[in-house]
C-alpha cells in the first residue's frame, strides 16, 4: 500500500509539472493546489468508512491527570525507549533544512518551476526505493536497521546539498530524502509498537510522535535563522544532527525484537 501511495506521488509529481508549464501564474497553482485539496477529502472520505480493529489488550482507566503524572516515570524507568527517543529527537533537529531545499535551489540557480516538480518526482521515486527496502529490512533484520538507514540517508543527503555545486545534484539530494522518509515511515512507529508492551503502545506512541511534533514545529524556526547567513550552514548542521541521532541509535538503543522470531503457522507448516 505504501509504494502504491508512493506510485501515486510520482504521477502527482507529473502532473503538476505539466499543469505548471502548461497554465500562466498563478491559474497553474489554483488549479495544482485544488487537484491536491480534493485528493485529501477524497482520503478523509475512505478513511471515514475505514473500521479499527479492537484491541483486546487494554490498560486499565485512568484519569487524565493520572495519565499525564505518570509520563515522566514511564521515561525514566525505560532506558531504551529514552535512548530511542533522544535519538529521533535529534533526526527532527536535523531534519530543520527540509523545508529550505527547493528554496535554496531557486537562490542559488533560479531553477524553474518545472524542475522543483522533477524534484519531487526523485523524492517520490526514492520513497517508493526506501518503502521496499524498509519493508524487507525490518521483516529481516528488525526496524533499527531500517531507521539507522534513514538515518544514514538523511545525514548524506543534507551533506551533499551543502556541497553542491549545480542543480544537478539535488536529484540524488531528493532521492536521499525520499529512501529516509520511506525508512522512517515504515519503521518509525512500528519500532516504537515493539518497545512497549500490548497495553502501553498507544501510549508510548502518543509520548514519541507529540514530542517529535512539537520539536518538528520549532526546528524549522532555527533552521530559518541559519538559512540567514547560509544555506550551505543550515545543511551542514542538520547533516550534523542527523548523524548524533544515528550515533545515539546504534549505540544506545537496543533491537526489541528476538534474535530469532517464534515460530508461526503458515498453510499447516511450522515457519
Amino acid at each position: 500500500m505504501v509504494v502504491l501511495g508512493s506510485g501515486i506521488g510520482i504521477a502527482g509529481a507529473w502532473i503538476s509539472k505539466h499543469l505548471i508549464e502548461a497554465y500562466p501564474f498563478p491559474t497553474n497553482f489554483v488549479y495544482t493546489f485544488a487537484l491536491a485539496a480534493a485528493g485529501v477529502m477524497a482520503s478523509w472520505l475512505l478513511l471515514a468508512f475505514t473500521r479499527e480493529p479492537v484491541d483486546p489488550a487494554l490498560k486499565d482507566h485512568q484519569s487524565h491527570r493520572e495519565f499525564f503524572a505518570e509520563l515522566p516515570a514511564l521515561v525514566r524507568a525505560d532506558s531504551n525507549l529514552r535512548s530511542f527517543l533522544w535519538a529521533r529527537l535529534l533526526m527532527v533537529v536535523g531534519g530543520m533544512g527540509f523545508g529550505f531545499v527547493t528554496v535554496s535551489a531557486q537562490a542559488r540557480w533560479h531553477i524553474a518551476d518545472a524542475t522543483a516538480a522533477d524534484y519531487t518526482a526523485a523524492m517520490m521515486i526514492g520513497q517508493v526505493i526506501g518503502n521496499l527496502l524498509a519493508g524487507v529490512l525490518s521483516d529481516r533484520h528488525g526496524h533499527k536497521l531500517t531507521l539507522q538507514g534513514g538515518a544514514a540517508c538523511s545525514c548524506l543527503a543534507f551533506a551533499l546539498a551543502a556541497a553542491a555545486t549545480s542543480p544537478a545534484w539535488y536529484y540524488v539530494v531528493f532521492g536521499l530524502l525520499g529512501m529516509a522518509g520511506g525508512a522512517f515511515f515504515v519503521s518509525g512507529i512500528l519500532m516504537i509498537l515493539e518497545l512497549a508492551t500490548p497495553e502501553r503502545r498507544a501510549t508510548y506512541v502518543g509520548l514519541v510522535n507529540t514530542s517529535i511534533g512539537v520539536l518538528g514545529l520549532l526546528s524549522p524556526l532555527a533552521g530559518a535563522r541559519l538559512a540567514e547567513v547560509g544555506y550551505g550552514w543550515l545543511f551542514a548542521v542538520g547533516a550534523v544532527f542527523q548523524l548524533a541521532g544515528l550515533i545515539v541509535l546504534t549505540v544506545r538503543v537496543r533491537e526489541p525484537r528476538p534474535a530469532k522470531p517464534p515460530a508461526f503457522e503458515a498453510g499447516g507448516q511450522v515457519v
